[in-house]
């Protein structure tokens, strides 16, 4: 579902997507409506519905951190990058989910 959002919205999808994987630069102007509608979708297809905690291991640190920025941004809620990983707290995640 997210791949395909991101196709209809001009990502390149496979072996042309081989660089470094970035969040959409649109995103940086986009309405909070439309920040918090990609936050959810993207976790909606990458974090498991029964945990209140999320773990996304995807992409460069550098990646990472821009992720968390924008999922702390739009919940409202703590987000971090430890071990590798981008910890999604769980009030971030009930915030994300109500």
């Amino acid at each position: 579902m997210l791949g395909r959002l991101l196709s209809v919205l001009g990502v390149p999808a496979g072996p042309a997507a081989g660089g470094p994987i970035a969040l959409p630069g649109y995103l940086d102007r986009a309405p909070r409506r439309v920040r918090r509608e990609f936050v959810e979708t993207y976790l909606r297809n990458r974090a498991p519905e029964d945990g209140d905690i999320v773990l996304l291991r995807e992409g460069s640190i550098g990646y990472r951190f821009e992720l968390a920025a924008l999922i702390e941004a739009v919940s409202g809620e703590r987000v971090t990058v430890c071990g590798g990983a981008v910890v999604v707290s769980e009030d971030a995640t009930r915030s994300l989910r109500a």
